[in-house]
């Protein structure tokens, strides 16, 4: 089975196999038989190394990061007086803030 978790880089580590799709580690070894996953998505098969880790998706962490930086902080621009403003106070009442 494969997890819809956000990859992070320390519980939820991004790795990436042969094909270069990017599941998360747990998920990979999980689906492994006699050191050998195939990939979900393409059917490739990556052997997994002895002693060693799959190589991380660096790329992935930090777009997660980024995009989990957007969640907790949205700034919505008011098309009438220009503000910014969380999306918490536009969801509360945007009237009050610029009288619109």
């Amino acid at each position: 089975a494969i997890c819809s978790e956000n990859f992070d880089s320390v519980k939820i580590i991004p790795r990436l196999l042969e094909c270069g799709h990017t599941f998360c580690e747990v998920c990979i070894y999980s689906m492994s038989v006699d050191f050998k996953v195939i990939c979900p998505n393409c059917k490739i098969v990556t052997l997994l190394p002895t002693g060693k880790t799959l190589p991380k998706n660096f790329a992935m962490i930090s777009l997660t990061e980024q995009i989990m930086k957007l969640k907790i902080d949205p700034k919505i621009t008011c098309k009438a007086c220009h503000s910014k403003f969380s999306s918490e106070a536009v969801r509360m009442c945007i009237g009050e803030k610029c009288g619109m």
